[in-house]
């Protein structure tokens, strides 16, 4: 079975982002139609193009293309921006995508959208992060309480079997209790049921930590696929599975539910025996502790549940079923003397109505737990415990994993796209310096050469960050001298 399947919801919630983010950050509408309209280029201007994109035009030539325009600029009064590689002074260069200038105004432009989205990202996916680990945490927490308390109600019936044993091999009717062999078969089943459930409640309460940290850092599929495979194949040996709920061994549990069988089989012939042979007798006079002038309507006998050879057997009219022995056997009770003899109608003594309702009780509790011994002998309950899990816990596990997964993949795009805008702007800020002191030394260069006779406060200085060019105007004098 697959652990994560495609989710709609989640398809959905990527593509909004992702629609949210590219709207923030797409262009005008015109884009299109200033795409589809072109540009009267300068003849020769490929060829006279120098380093970084500048042209190196003669001073001459330059004062005549500012006053000869013949480039026609596509949307210049809309692309007008703030440029950051020209000292963030406006660019005019009009539509260009061929021209850093324009892709730089363009994107410090579109910058507060920029962050607006890596905000958005970073935001929401926080929120989904924070809630998907919250309710998978607790999904987790929830599974492992239920392998918990499976055990745990497992090692206490255990341990009621046991206790209800005890309390069926110490009950007696005075000179009527259960055989010496019973009563020892009885007390070495006891000590054998009180250390597996021990030992069933240690396991998983160790195991409880180990489990919990498996699950939480995202091992829970495995986990879910290998209990539904275990329930599946029901497999009869070992299994790593058993680490998380171990079943009770197979021939103890059959061992065990033989005993509680035993004992039920022979409280419930002890307690037809007293009502037979002492309930029931109508003796004139008191002659010992087993008649106490016991007079009036026969006490009903007690329904066995099981024949001889452990089987199970109806009961036949006339007999009263282990659970409602105490209410039916409460209207036979007559009232004594100080002496403990009944001096009005009643076939039992309010002493004997006591320990017969106790032994009935008992009785009843080990019969009651016989399906609860047949789980333990095939590992039942290990079975139905992990198909619940299987169908209740997983599923909420899944749903709640994958939106974990979301919440990351938008953290992690968020982060991404911050460290791409940063290396960008930084790889900016290197060229644009280095694009300016390449300028200032051209530009430097040739003013100097056509200013070579003019004073040197007027020439271009190297150590200035700042350059100030302006054309001196020509004199007859300067002419003059240069002819000279």
């Amino acid at each position: 079975m697959l652990c994560f399947r495609s989710n709609p919801l989640k398809i959905f919630l990527l593509f909004v982002s992702f629609f949210f983010f590219i709207s923030l950050t797409s262009g005008s509408p015109d884009l299109l139609n200033i795409i589809r309209t072109t540009a009267v280029e300068v003849a020769g201007e490929r060829e006279r193009v120098g380093i970084n994109g500048v042209a190196t035009w003669p001073l001459d030539t330059r004062r005549f293309l500012e006053e000869n325009t013949t480039v026609l600029l596509l949307a210049q009064q809309r692309t007008s921006r703030r440029d950051p590689l020209n000292g963030f002074n406006r660019y005019t260069g009009g539509w260009n995508i061929s021209n850093k200038h324009y892709w730089a105004s363009v994107g410090f432009t579109a910058a507060p959208f920029f962050v607006t989205a890596g905000l958005w990202f970073l935001l929401v996916g926080c929120i989904v992060l924070y809630t998907g680990q919250d309710k998978f945490h607790n999904s987790t927490c929830s599974m492992l309480s239920y392998v918990v308390d499976q055990a745990d109600t497992t090692a206490e019936n255990l341990r009621n079997v046991s206790d209800y044993l005890s309390a069926a091999k110490k009950i007696g009717l005075d000179a009527i209790v259960l055989p010496a062999d019973i009563q020892k078969s009885m007390d070495d089943i006891m000590g054998t049921i009180k250390n597996v459930a021990n030992t069933l409640s240690d396991t998983t309460e160790k195991n409880s930590k180990r489990i919990q940290d498996g699950l939480d850092i995202i091992v829970f599929a495995d986990a879910c696929v290998s209990m539904d495979e275990w329930v599946q194949k029901q497999p009869k040996v070992h299994t790593a599975l058993e680490d998380v709920l171990p079943c009770v061994n197979k021939d103890l549990a059959q061992e065990v539910f033989l005993r509680t069988k035993d004992a039920t089989l022979y409280t419930v012939t002890v307690l037809n025996r007293v009502i037979n042979d002492v309930a029931n007798t109508n003796s004139p006079t008191v002659d010992g502790p087993l008649h106490f002038n016991q007079t009036g309507p026969p006490l009903p006998p007690l329904c066995n549940p099981l024949l001889d050879d452990r089987s199970d057997r109806k009961c036949i009219p006339g007999e009263v079923e282990l659970q409602n022995a105490g209410q039916v056997w409460k209207k036979y009770v007559c009232q004594v003397s100080a002496a403990g003899v009944c001096i009005g109608p009643g076939r039992l003594t309010p002493t004997y109505y006591e320990q017969m309702s106790a032994f009935a009780n008992v009785s009843y509790a080990l019969y009651r737990y016989g399906p609860f011994f047949l789980n333990l002998t095939d590992c039942t309950f290990v079975r139905d415990a992990f198909s619940d899990i299987s169908k209740q816990h997983c599923p909420g596990l899944r749903i709640h994993s994958a939106w974990i997964y979301i919440g990351l993949f938008l953290v992690s795009a968020a982060v991404m796209l911050s460290l791409i805008f940063w290396v960008i702007y930084a790889r900016e800020r290197r060229h644009r310096v280095y694009t300016k002191k390449i300028l200032s030394s051209r530009v430097c260069g040739e003013s100097e050469m056509e200013l070579s006779h003019q004073p040197r406060s007027s020439r271009c200085s190297s150590s200035s960050s700042r350059m100030s060019f302006k054309t001196p105007r020509t004199s007859v004098g300067f002419q003059d001298k240069a002819t000279f």
